[in-house]
């Protein structure tokens, strides 16, 4: 995704401009996910895209199919669309399956950790 498709996410609720600043990706055993962090315009932290599933050998019941939330930094997830001039965050919705939800959450901090880490090491 380009700085320039990125800029254009846009809060329905707040109308914040919002910038990615990293993406990182992990696979493990039977759940996938990648994630863009973007902060906003004083350059606080301000959530994640994320998109997460399950790959093959995953039971039917297990099965997560491919699904983009935006996530806060309260962890909720939020219903989200891309479009062509970029990215709208809709409601909070509250019906993501809990193996999802663990999964997304803890790697989010774990990255969020590392990010703010390097920023610091960068100082």
């Amino acid at each position: 995704m380009s700085n320039e498709f990125a800029d254009a996410v846009r809060n329905r609720a707040t109308h914040r401009k919002l910038t990615k600043t990293i993406s990182r990706r992990t696979v493990h055993p039977g759940i996938s996910m990648w994630g863009s962090l973007y902060v906003d315009e004083a350059s606080a932290l301000a959530g994640w895209v994320v998109d997460s599933w399950t790959g093959y050998g995953v039971s039917a019941a297990d099965s997560l199919l491919p699904k983009f939330h935006w996530v806060e930094r309260d962890g909720k997830f939020h219903r989200m669309e891309l479009k062509l001039g970029g990215i709208e965050i809709f409601e909070e919705e509250r019906d993501v399956e809990p193996r999802r939800a663990v999964f997304v959450r803890a790697t989010l901090a774990q990255w969020e950790q590392e990010y703010i880490g390097e920023q610091m090491e960068h100082r």
